[in-house]
Order: structure tokens, then sequence, then C-alpha cells
């Protein structure tokens, strides 16, 4: 395995010091010959530093703002089911500012989610959440309501693509992979060129992705700005709408910074998102990275939630609703309630 490793690094090194030799940023002609060469090192490059990160834990923070006319025009659009709502006292925290903060874990398909959402008005908390997924179960601790439940249907912890960290990178990919975006059989990827942003050297790539029903296909465009000299991270990205070609979607810039010898991550995120006719985003988030640790061995509870955080938990693997003594907070005092 440590051959192996080598030899594919070895093999990235001499393919990218060739690209950088021959393949300059102001040059188009070697370039037109050589494209279909540079997307396989890129998805070799992309492949290869995927798996330098075994596990991979950090603190984030999400900043999420909409625009006035976004937010108006959602109003407008579900009034009648609005107005009720908002007698009640209801507000929406997906129209509002909101700061969006925890604490991130990652080993394979083990992850570990802490996520608080407040606002930034008044400081009201609207969420305050711990999802754990541990391979074989999924544990969600709702504090605010301080109850939780254990199952083993992850599709609808998943089902938010906003609430993960991670996403934030691949939404222009419809949250795929880089590398299984690039070599999708749904997917044509090709290089169309390179551009230096912020001084980082980048590969431009296009994806035109089929989707819908048969008969109802739609060609879907992609283009991202990848940056070899940088772990192959997507530095810019642009998600182009259906109906208008040329006109984006969504727009992400991305900036990263080496975490390990000769492995980086993401530092920040800025995704720009325009479901709207106006020139200006109507959704505009901002995420940031801290704390980063990588390929540190993992405590043996780091995929589990704390049950005592919460008062009732429902397990409906095992069928039996737990209830926890909040005076002595240890899981020894979790016991299924009579009846149960």
């Amino acid at each position: 395995m440590l051959l192996r490793r080598i030899s594919v690094s070895m093999s990235l090194v001499v393919s990218l010091v060739l690209i950088l030799l021959f393949y300059p940023a102001s040059s188009t002609s070697f370039a037109q010959a050589t494209r279909s060469d540079i997307l396989d090192v890129i998805v070799e490059g992309v492949k290869h530093y995927d798996s330098l990160i075994c596990n991979i834990e950090f603190d984030y923070v999400i900043d999420y703002d909409v625009s006035e006319a976004y937010r108006n025009k959602r109003i407008a659009d579900n009034e009648d089911r609005y107005r009720e709502l908002f007698e009640l006292g209801f507000r929406d925290p997906t129209l509002e500012h909101t700061i969006r903060s925890g604490t991130a874990r990652y080993e394979g398909v083990r992850f570990y989610l802490s996520s608080k959402t407040i606002a930034c008005s008044d400081q009201k908390v609207f969420q305050d959440k711990v999802v754990a997924y541990d391979a074989s179960k999924v544990t969600v601790l709702d504090m605010l309501r301080s109850c939780g439940e254990i199952s083993n249907e992850l599709g609808p912890v998943t089902s938010d693509i906003f609430s993960n960290p991670r996403n934030y990178p691949v939404l222009f990919a419809d949250v795929r992979a880089l590398q299984s975006a690039l070599t999708a059989e749904d997917t044509v990827s090709s290089v169309v060129g390179e551009e230096e942003i912020d001084g980082t050297f980048c590969h431009i790539v296009d994806m035109y992705r089929e989707c819908g029903a048969a008969g109802l296909k739609k060609t879907v465009k992609r283009r991202c700005w990848i940056a070899p000299e940088n772990g192959f991270l997507v530095k810019k990205a642009i998600a182009f709408s259906v109906r208008e070609a040329d006109r984006p979607l969504s727009v992400t810039h991305c900036e990263f910074k080496e975490i390990g010898e000769g492995i980086w991550y993401y530092s920040n995120v800025a995704f720009e998102s325009y479901p709207g006719v106006l020139p200006e985003p109507d959704v505009v988030v901002a995420v940031s990275f801290s704390n980063i640790v990588l390929n540190q061995p993992m405590q043996e509870d780091a995929f589990q939630a704390d049950l005592t955080k919460v008062r009732l938990v429902d397990d409906l693997v095992a069928n039996v609703t737990y209830e926890s003594v909040p005076a002595v907070p240890s899981l020894e005092d979790l016991s299924p309630k009579a009846g149960q």
C-alpha cells in the first residue's frame, strides 16, 4: 500500500510538472492537444488527495442571510399560510439572518455533527441539535425540546443538504463528491481552459449532466476551477440555469490552507444563490472552518451522541423509550420506561 501510494504520488508530481512546464497560463496551443490527459490527471489528483484524509474534525460557523427582496417575495408567495403562522409568533429561520455553529467529525461513513442556529437580530435560538451516525444507527438529539430518537434510517437526516458544512464546496455539483461528479456516467466533463484566481493557478472544467425522466431530459451545466497545486480543491464554481444556459444559479468561492504536509483543506467558502431574476444574490452564505484536526485517533464515543443531554429518547431500533435522570447525567441512569 505504501509503495502504491508513493507510486501514485510520483506519477501525479511528474504529470503536474509536465503540465505546468508545457501548459502555462498564457498558452493555448498545447492545451488544446492535451486537455483529455489533463482531465485524467485532475481525476487522479482528486482521488489521491481524498485518500490522504482518513478522518477529520473541525469547528465551523455558517453565516446565512437573504436579501430583502427575496424575503418579501417568499412571504408574498405564501401570504395565506404565513399570515396565520406569523400571528402565532412563528419565525422562519430561512428568511432571517442567522449564525449556525458547531463541531463536525467524519471517518468513512461515520459522522458526528452538532448544530446551533441563532438569529442575529435578537439571539433567538432556532435550533440546537446533535446528529451522530456510527455506521449502524443514527441518533438525533433536539436540545430545545429535550428529546431524541435512535433509528437506522439515515435518509431523513441527510435530506437537508445545507445542514452539513462539508457540502458547501460541492453544492454546485448537486452535493456529489468531486471525483464522482467528474466521472459520473450521466456527465460529460472536459477541461476548457485555465485561469489564475487570487494567485492560485486553476484548471477550468465544464461538466454537462443529463437530468430528468426519459423524454423530458435536460442538460445541466456546471463549471468549476480546480487548483492542482492545492490538493485539487475547488477554488470557484458556477451552477447554471437549465432554462438560460448563461445565467448562474449559484456561485461558490473557496479559500483553503495546508493542514498537513502536502494536504490541503477548505478554510472558507462563500456561496451565493440566484434563484430569482434579480442581478444581486438572493441568498448569501459564508462558511468558515477552524481548529481542523486531521488523521488523529478518534475516541471510542466520537460518533455517539450523549443521551444524558436530553430527557426522553425514543429508540426505534430496540422499540424502547428511555428517560434520563437529570440529577445524575450518566448513561447508567438511562433506563427503559415501564411498559415500553
